[in-house]
């Protein structure tokens, strides 16, 4: 969520999640011999109100979002973004008094 924040000038997928832009993104910058290739755009839909027991039914590639936008460049620019907002966070927290 803070690489979709801090990234949103970098990332063009809507509503990318799971193995989609952003995390191939970043994988391929941080470890690129775990992305074993190029997995399709995909948006699964699960039925309202239930809990499913095979996602594969409905999530055959479990992907959400479209993986095939993303670049090493982007994942190191979204590993230099997210750095940063960790960094302002956890100076906010030292500089902190009741």
């Amino acid at each position: 969520m803070l690489a979709a924040k801090e990234g949103r000038g970098i990332i063009e997928t809507a509503d990318d999640s799971h193995a989609g832009e952003i995390e191939t993104s970043r994988i391929l910058y941080s470890h690129p011999q775990l992305v074993k290739g190029q997995a399709e755009r995909e948006y699964p839909t699960f039925p309202m109100g239930i809990l499913v027991r095979n996602k594969r039914r409905f999530w055959p590639g479990g992907v959400w979002g479209d993986p095939t936008l993303a670049t090493k460049d982007k994942g190191r620019r979204l590993e230099e973004l997210v750095v940063d907002s960790l960094d302002r966070f956890v100076t906010k927290l030292e500089q902190w008094q009741e």
